[in-house]
């Protein structure tokens, strides 16, 4: 098994409330926000359609997915009953994504991350990612 890379983060969009309110919510800096009506990019002048607000684990990379969720629950201490309340007006998710080389991983999760995950007023996502960065290292060798 090698789960080479992961993260976490806790995403709100909207289409008729702003990115601050979440922030003025949850009492909680966000990693990456946007306003809707901002151009999408500095070289994109086109309007974004929706705000968006982002919290993204601070772990470091090669730390398993479950280091990426126990970070983002501890920030969201105490908070998921107002985050809750932001879902009438906010789609509300945890995404994650995780690298496995040699196209071969596994997410191991205690009874207790589980039960915390379960208390999640929002989706809970993983996006599987298979990289073959093992074998190229070892076609390199011959």
């Amino acid at each position: 098994m090698a789960i080479s890379r992961a993260s976490a983060s806790l995403r709100l969009f909207s289409t008729k409330a702003a990115a601050a309110a979440v922030t003025e919510a949850l009492d909680l800096e966000p990693t990456t926000s946007a306003e809707r009506g901002e151009p999408i990019g500095k070289s994109i002048s086109t309007p974004r359609e929706q705000s968006m607000w982002l919290l993204e684990s601070e772990a470091e990379p090669e730390e398993p997915l479950s280091a990426h969720l126990e970070w983002l629950l501890a920030e969201l201490d105490g908070k998921l009953g107002t985050l809750a309340g932001l879902a009438g007006d906010y789609e509300v998710d945890v995404w994650c994504t995780v690298e496995a080389t040699n196209g071969q991983g596994q997410l191991t999760f205690t009874p207790e991350l589980t039960a915390r995950l379960a208390g999640l007023p929002c989706p809970f996502s993983v996006d599987l990612y298979l990289s073959d960065a093992e074998d190229d290292e070892q076609e390199d060798e011959f």
